[in-house]
């Protein structure tokens, strides 16, 4: 949901000293943590129980789609998380309604992972254009063209067109491929269609006069009905 860097050395060595104090030993860790996790747990209560009564100002509703068109976040996630997130910092810190300070405090937290920037996305990297400009052959006779079925030089056909994130598209539409009715010598998870032995996987059942190949949960269910008739 929200992402919590640590760019300060000394933060991250207490962290660390934290973490491996806390192998050491996680009892005596626990029991120097109690005042501040009783504190922290009492805290988080009162903030739980002032939710429901939280209003929002005008000013921070704008704050709020200001820096939502800002980062150009994809989906509404963003939205959600930012409101949720602005709205439990008011609560935390105990006031009746969520300002511009709770936006902006909680804003880079949650849109530092989701920020596009559409300019840098919808217009190619010089330094990939120029290493797919000299991605070629250097010289036409160095025996790396690709040849059609004929023999010809296909070096000149078009390259493929590489579709920005933005830019829509049309599909392609596939063709289903026939049916396949060949006959299989053997049975197994590969037969597509019927074998020779008359064995495999049941696929399908109709009434014939004529039975082939007897499917026994497929007879029962037809004389089922007529069961009644022949008492």
């Amino acid at each position: 949901a929200v992402t919590v860097p640590c760019r300060n050395p000394k933060d991250r060595e207490l962290i660390v000293n934290h973490r491996l104090t806390f192998d050491d030993g996680p009892d005596s860790f626990i029991t120097t943590c109690t005042d501040a996790t009783n504190e922290a747990v009492n805290r988080i209560c009162a903030a739980r129980n002032k939710l429901p009564d939280l209003e929002w100002t005008d000013a921070a509703r704008n704050k709020f789609t200001e820096l939502l068109t800002q980062a150009h976040a994809p989906g509404q996630r963003a939205d959600l998380v930012l409101a949720r997130s602005a709205t439990a910092y008011a609560a935390w810190r105990g006031d009746n309604n969520v300002v511009v300070e709770d936006v902006t405090a909680v804003a880079e937290l949650v849109l530092r992972h989701r920020r596009r920037n559409l300019s840098s996305s919808q217009a190619p990297s010089p330094d990939l254009n120029d290493a797919h400009s000299h991605s070629g052959p250097s010289s036409p006779h160095d025996g790396n063209e690709q040849l059609d079925e004929k023999g010809h030089d296909d070096s000149t056909a078009a390259s493929p067109r590489v579709i920005a994130p933005e830019e829509t598209f049309n599909v392609l539409t596939s063709t289903p491929a026939a049916y396949d009715r060949t006959q299989r010598r053997a049975r197994g998870r590969r037969m597509v269609t019927r074998s020779a032995d008359l064995r495999g996987h049941v696929i399908s059942s109709q009434p014939t006069t004529q039975p082939v190949d007897l499917s026994l949960p497929a007879t029962l269910r037809a004389a089922a009905p007529h069961q009644r008739a022949r008492r």
